[in-house]
């Protein structure tokens, strides 16, 4: 078969061939000349923000300045924690790995009563017989912990009661805010430092509760007096008076957390 047979054979063909790429070819030109210069002007743009940035990149000199900084304030953290964080004795301390957080509440809560019964009784001074604290442990293991520090904080104000011989120690109230942790895990500013405070209603005379006051305020307890601490009198012929006081103690866990990841 000669070539003019095989182009009268398959004339049709080849012409579709030859017409597809044309048509090929020209679409090719026509994206190239539409979005090839924009591709271009892309990449010099890229090529401008990275030699930008590598402008601005601090030096060595820069980022020892800060850390200079930084270091800085981390002692005055450091030095403010030490002189306002409440730290609780070894035994109100919860471990994360005790596999019976209740047994350690349980124990925790009638240990404190037998030692302050002893001390209280000696001069009839009461006080609530469950300490302020729930007659069940909360179930979360985070809540257990806090009413733990909680207690260390009653056993202290329990103790500088009756060495200032107030007559009675009427009402204890644990004030939790059980909003903290889930702000500690959001990294909200307000996780900052918790507050765990602790409300107490007694009863003794003036000058025992001006020394139970003052004595709140030791270093060795680290304790914070909340606002208002209230007194009224109850009986002018006996001098008796009711003081209502809320007691702190500031935690700054959350804060050292966000060190460690900084």
């Amino acid at each position: 078969m000669d070539l003019n047979d095989l182009w009268q054979e398959h004339k049709k063909f080849i012409i579709a061939m030859v017409a597809g790429l044309l048509v090929f070819l020209i679409a090719e030109s026509v994206i190239a000349s539409k979005y090839g210069n924009k591709a271009e002007q892309v990449q010099r743009t890229l090529s401008q923000h990275e030699r930008s940035l590598r402008a601005v990149k601090p030096n060595a000199a820069n980022l020892a300045a800060v850390r200079t900084f930084r270091n800085a304030y981390r002692e005055r953290l450091d030095a403010l924690v030490q002189r306002t964080q409440f730290v609780p004795e070894d035994r109100f301390v919860l471990r994360d790995d005790e596999p019976r957080p209740d047994d350690v509440y349980f124990q925790a809560v009638n240990k404190v009563r037998d030692e302050v019964t002893d001390r209280a009784e000696r001069y009839n001074i009461s006080f609530p017989d469950n300490l302020g604290m729930p007659a069940e442990p909360p179930r979360q293991r985070d809540l257990i912990k806090r009413h733990l520090i909680a207690l260390d904080m009653i056993r202290r104000v329990i103790g500088e009661a009756v060495e200032s011989r107030v007559k009675s120690i009427d009402d204890i109230k644990v004030l939790i805010d059980t909003k903290a942790k889930r702000r500690t895990q959001r990294r909200e500013e307000s996780s900052f430092v918790h507050k765990l405070e602790v409300t107490f209603t007694l009863h003794g005379t003036s000058p025992a509760l001006v020394q139970f006051l003052e004595a709140l305020q030791k270093p060795e307890h680290h304790l914070t007096l909340g606002d208002p601490t209230q007194l009224s009198s109850l009986e002018a012929r006996t001098g008796l008076m009711e003081a209502k006081v809320t007691v702190g103690a500031l935690d700054f866990v959350a804060t050292e957390e966000a060190q460690d990841d900084a």
